[in-house]
């Protein structure tokens, strides 16, 4: 684990999904590109970007399943479009279940 970036919210909890599914570290490059990815700055092609969409289609009463093929769909679109090393490619869908997930608890408040 990247202790240096041991408080960033959403990348530490990608990063362990990253080694649980793997089995391995990060290496530079996926490292680079994942916290690209999760910074707060970055909106466009992010996972910043990936929450609010989930938090718009969850405030629309649109069903859960429903939400989360879309979410998996743009989220694999992202991955492909900003080029993400193919070992990321790979875990869209476990990706956007984080997202789903953390995005769930806050579409029901204003």
């Amino acid at each position: 684990m990247n202790q240096k970036y041991k408080n960033r919210f959403p990348f530490i909890i990608y990063e362990n999904m990253f080694i649980d599914k793997t089995g391995s570290e990060l290496n530079d490059e996926e490292l680079k590109y994942l916290l690209n990815f999760c910074h707060y700055c970055n909106y466009l092609n992010s996972s910043k970007e990936l929450y609010s969409h989930s938090m718009l289609l969850l405030k629309r009463f649109y069903p859960v399943f429903l939400v989360r093929i879309i979410i998996e769909l743009k989220t694999k679109k992202i991955l492909k479009i900003t080029a993400a090393p193919e070992s990321l490619q790979k875990l869209y869908k476990e990706i956007a279940d984080i997202v789903l997930v953390s995005s769930m608890p806050n579409y029901s408040r204003d």
